[in-house]
């Protein structure tokens, strides 16, 4: 039943309710990765050529499980802050490491909101443009899952 009061409700409480694009999200989020990566990628490289910058600090306690590197904290800064740049405050972001240690990058670029369209053609979209509340979204950022593993150059279970 559309009533004009109905119809007239719900553009008010859209035009409250802040929404998000969920395939333009997703796009972003594999855009910022990506580049999260590349920088994860560049400290490998460097590690390799005799480096010492790969090497991590304990973050609780003395505990070897908590590991961080610097390719941690830069990766994590670039993907925050290119989600922040893109979206603004209002999207909830939690990373793994201190925001204090990994304050989202100033120079990161606002991220493609087009990518899951262009390069992930062979997945049919339901909806490309389903739009979902923001209070209802929580991004989390683990730039490199495995980080132990990757200081000890164990690649293969990062």
């Amino acid at each position: 039943l559309h009533t004009p009061v109905r119809e007239q409700a719900s553009m008010i409480l859209a035009s409250i309710m802040k929404t998000i694009s969920l395939t333009k999200l997703l796009s972003t989020c594999m855009d910022a990765s990506r580049q999260g990566c590349e920088i994860i990628q560049r400290f490998e490289r460097a590690s390799r050529g005799g480096d010492p910058s790969m090497g991590g600090k304990l973050k609780e306690g003395g505990e070897i499980k908590s590991v961080v590197t610097q390719a941690d904290v830069d990766a994590q800064a670039r993907i925050i802050g290119g989600l922040r740049k893109t979206w603004g405050d209002d999207l909830l972001i939690i990373g793994e490491e201190d925001e204090a240690d990994a304050p989202p990058s100033l120079d990161a670029s606002e991220l493609q909101k087009d990518i899951i369209l262009k390069e992930c053609n062979q997945v049919v979209v339901e909806d490309p443009d389903e739009e979902i509340p923001l209070d209802e979204l929580a991004i989390f950022v683990d730039p490199l899952d495995g980080t132990r593993e990757f200081v000890e150059g164990r690649l293969q279970n990062v």
